[in-house]
Parts: structure tokens; sequence; C-alpha cells
């Protein structure tokens, strides 16, 4: 038996489980050959791919290096 732990309805097999939870409560299941973003759950096919997703969060520029800090423009 497989309960939706979102509003305890019960399922036969648990992909009448995973149909449920996308028809009526909008959720997608990770697919374990996809790589997660750790910042808004999308999920990618390559490690590339997910460099790249990652360029979203980051406006396109270059990750920062730990420890740098904005230095003062001369004015």
């Amino acid at each position: 038996h497989h309960v939706c732990e979102l509003c305890n309805k019960g399922f036969t097999t648990a992909a009448y489980l995973r149909i449920h939870a996308v028809k009526d409560h909008g959720l997608q299941a990770p697919r374990a050959d996809r790589i997660l973003c750790k910042l808004c759950s999308v999920h990618c096919k390559t490690p590339a791919q997910l460099a790249g997703h990652m360029q979203t969060h980051l406006g396109g520029a270059a990750p920062p290096v730990p420890g740098d800090a904005p230095q003062p423009q001369p004015t």
C-alpha cells in the first residue's frame, strides 16, 4: 500500500501514487538519472547542463571566489 504524504490517500502501486502527486498536487517526482539544482530544484541531464543552469542564478557572471570582497572604486 502506498500513501500520499500530503493528503493521506492510499494507492495500490507507486505508479498510481506518482500520477496522483502530479495531477492532484502538481508535484514531479525526481528522476534518478537527473542532477538536482539545490537552489531551485530544476533537474538537469548532465553536469555541464547544471553548470549552464547555475548561470541563471548568478546572472551570467562567474561564481564568486570565497573570501573575495568587492574593492572600492577610486573616485
